[in-house]
């Protein structure tokens, strides 16, 4: 007889890979680190405990959905990834780059069984915020970022750049509408002084664009409080073809123990190199 023993374990990380992930919040709002958990168990795992330390700011910290439901319980199917966002007041008190750390821990099973899993976790007070803050999507168009800002005094509009953000790629069709515009190379926010304002940034991304991880980031002209922050990773997409060229008169008939050459073509239709088992 064979015994398939259980294996245990969950994978918790932040945007670029790591066990970490920083999330910005506006003052007395709810500041917002993009997790992705997964279990790499043979087997479901209904009784996940979690756990986080205390912070200056207090310890109501919520775990969402990517939805934007509230989690009280989780539990993954082996195998299963979810994204998340680890939530945190921002205090009225706060003042823009405060910030506030806490490990947040997820344990499966128990006593000499256990398995834990720990992430650093960092939330700062911002003028600005992009939700999501992250993005994982294969090439497909109509990604979208919200983005909200508090405008300066004396001012009406802020600026940023596609190119130094890292954001101008050849072939990538960005858009926007709300209070945001793109202007040429700049990406232009609206509103009035000392008002919070919002908009969302659309991006188009061609069918062949090549699985990556791309972190953007620029400071505002006006104002160094004001730093556009968000990421996109380009996930691949795993595909075959395969093509008989020769004969070319199907269907082809072959007699028994008859050998017989057949000429095929594989092709790769996905959008990055990969291996195939013929």
């Amino acid at each position: 007889p064979i015994e398939a023993n259980r294996t245990r374990g969950l994978s918790i990380r932040g945007p670029d890979g790591t066990a970490r992930s920083v999330g910005f919040g506006l003052v007395s709002e709810e500041a917002m680190a993009w997790l992705l958990i997964e279990n790499v168990g043979n087997a479901e795992e209904s009784q996940i405990a979690i756990s986080w330390d205390g912070t200056e700011w207090g310890s109501d910290f919520r775990i969402f959905d990517s939805s934007g439901y509230e989690i009280s319980a989780l539990t993954h199917g082996p195998g299963e990834e979810m994204e998340v966002t680890a939530r945190l007041q921002v205090p009225s008190s706060a003042v823009p780059g405060e910030s506030v750390p806490t490990p947040l821990s997820m344990c499966v099973g128990t006593g000499d069984e256990q398995e834990c899993s720990q992430v650093q976790l960092e939330f700062i007070s911002s003028k600005y915020v992009t939700n999501p803050s992250h993005i994982r999507s294969v090439p497909e168009q109509g990604l979208t970022w919200e983005i909200s800002a508090d405008i300066p005094e004396g001012t009406g509009s802020m600026n940023w750049s596609l190119s130094d953000s890292g954001m101008a790629i050849d072939g990538w069709i960005w858009n926007a509408s709300g209070s945001l515009t793109i202007q040429g190379d700049s990406i232009v926010m609206s509103g009035s002084p000392s008002s919070q304002s919002s908009g969302y940034l659309h991006l188009d991304l061609p069918a062949d664009s090549p699985p990556a991880f791309h972190s953007f980031s620029d400071a505002s002209s006006e104002s160094s409080n004001h730093v556009l922050r968000m990421s996109l990773e380009v996930l691949q997409i795993h595909r075959a073809a395969i093509l008989v060229t020769s004969p070319t008169e199907q269907p082809h008939t072959v007699d028994v123990e008859e050998e017989a050459l057949i000429m095929i073509r594989l092709e790769n239709p996905g959008n990055g190199v990969d291996t195939y088992l013929l």
